[in-house]
């Protein structure tokens, strides 16, 4: 309720600041090209008179000429519609304060068509209207009609960065006699893009959504096809050579000398990197302190001091081993299938915080030197799954919690940038937990602030607890090698 009312008072101070933003519109000479895009500049809007049409005119439709935004309206030949005009036009926030934009097409004076509302009654569940980002007339489901793309900026309202506009897209596919919202791609757009996304941005997702569908397509098909002799399809995810199943409990083993031999020297760097990062940690350790003199705290937890005038850090934002080496167990898994092992680390002994069939640090290879592609702690940790997938669970309050199912792309790793805390080079495919309620989100999302407030994402509690158990039940343990047997024996606490 307390969110609620602060956007409708966003909502009465933003309406009359909607401008110009951001209009992304290209020009082009040959309009017949399907394929082309076709944003018209508008030259004619000066002279452009509105009427609202009547019954006694054959149509219901009708719109309000002040509320036109002239400079994302646009005289276009579009499709079988003919030569028309495409009409953008303000939400009326007097009635409601998170109403929509609407959009129509009009013949010489007379509206002849309204587009989908994506809203019901052009409300917005939530978020407020800022303005129109871009309009854009091009085919990108090769269809051989031009879609109309529509970016339009709206502001959420809530938490630091509530003010700052993003970007939501519509895709409008010509059916014809009707236009339909493309739901499933502008989605796809939305949870890919970032906030601040343009029309290229556009481009290649629905490139990138195509591709999608034609690989699904094709791993359907190899899949089924058990006469053709092409046999079954390269499961997706990390490579499960060395997943092992008894009983119905799956171990990651990694028992090949020869590969733990060849990226014990290849992951060098990461394994100093670890020593160096511990010994810079244990400077902090073993400090005496007088509780009555003046101290300074760094950014670790204390743990449990009582008496004791000794100080022990910990903390839950960084990997947790009790900063005890002989505790650190490490292996190789290639975590996309693309024939290069990727580093992780996880702990033998396991406690209540910290399971030992998770990994909380790993390093990856760009270029022929490793990269930390993962920090985290109690708090945020990684975990295989049976499926393919990798997990990871995580949380920043009570009300925000869960796990991303997860795959690995190490073609979106940086050279030059190592990970302190967080992750990169992973993406977010599915999520399931507690976001302000229990929630289910199925598919790649961007932000899952937005992705979490769609009413398709909410789930009962009963829902959330059985789909729970199930990944749960995914989990594999991981038989760890000893990061003290590598440390003997390369000698890297030699002094």
């Amino acid at each position: 309720m307390k969110r609620r009312v602060v956007i409708l008072v966003l909502a009465l101070c933003l309406v009359a600041g909607c401008g110009n933003r951001n209009k992304t519109v290209t020009d082009n000479e040959d309009s017949s090209m399907a394929s082309a895009d076709k944003v018209v500049q508008d030259e004619n809007s000066n002279d452009v008179s509105i009427e609202e049409p009547t019954e006694d005119e054959g149509s219901a439709i009708g719109l309000d000429a002040s509320k036109i935004i002239e400079d994302q309206s646009f005289d276009i030949g579009l499709n079988g519609w003919g030569d028309v005009r495409f009409v953008s036009c303000l939400p009326d926030t007097d009635k409601n304060p998170l109403s929509d934009a609407t959009f129509y097409i009009m013949d010489d004076e007379k509206v002849i068509y309204k587009m989908p509302s994506v809203y019901e009654n052009d409300i917005r569940e939530w978020g407020i209207f800022e303005d129109i980002s871009f309009v854009a007339f091009k085919d990108i489901n090769e269809d051989q009609k031009d879609e109309v793309i529509v970016g339009e900026l709206y502001v959420t309202g809530a938490g630091p960065q509530g003010m700052l506009p993003r970007t939501e897209v519509r895709v409008f596919e010509d059916k014809g006699d009707a236009f339909e919202y493309a739901k499933d791609l502008s989605e796809y757009i939305n949870d890919t893009m970032p906030d601040d996304g343009t029309i290229y941005d556009v481009y290649e997702k629905a490139d990138r959504f195509k591709q999608n569908d034609l690989d699904s397509s094709s791993d359907k098909t190899l899949t089924e096809d058990s006469t053709g002799g092409i046999g079954k399809a390269q499961e997706e995810g990390y490579d499960r050579t060395y997943l092992e199943e008894k009983d119905g409990v799956y171990t990651y083993r990694l028992a090949d000398a020869s590969i733990i031999e060849k990226y014990d020297e290849l992951y060098t760097g990461a394994f100093s990197n670890f020593i160096d990062s511990y010994n810079e940690v244990m400077k902090w350790q073993n400090q005496s302190y007088r509780s009555k003199e003046k101290y300074t705290a760094n950014s670790l937890v204390l743990r449990n001091n009582e008496e004791n005038s000794v100080v022990k850090t910990g903390s839950y934002y960084e990997m947790d081993f009790d900063f005890n080496l002989d505790n650190v167990g490490y292996t190789y898994v290639d975590l996309d299938s693309d024939g290069t092992f990727e580093l992780i680390f996880g702990i033998l002994k396991y406690d209540e915080w910290t399971p030992d069939n998770i990994f909380e640090r790993a390093y990856g290879l760009v270029n022929g030197r490793a990269i930390k592609i993962c920090e985290g702690g109690s708090r945020d940790y990684h975990w295989l799954g049976s499926d393919g997938y990798i997990y990871e669970t995580g949380s920043s309050g009570a009300a925000y919690s869960g796990t991303s199912r997860l795959r690995y792309d190490s073609s979106q790793l940086k050279v030059d940038e190592d990970t302190d805390w967080g992750s990169q080079g992973f993406i977010e495919e599915e999520f399931l937990g507690y976001w302000e309620r229990p929630v289910h989100i199925n598919g790649p999302y961007y932000d899952i602030d937005e992705a979490a407030r769609r009413p398709e994402s909410e789930i009962s509690d009963d829902e959330w607890r059985t789909l729970m158990d199930e990944w749960d039940s995914r989990q594999v343990g991981i038989e760890w090698l000893k990061m003290s047997d590598y440390i003997a024996k390369y000698h890297l606490l030699d002094s």
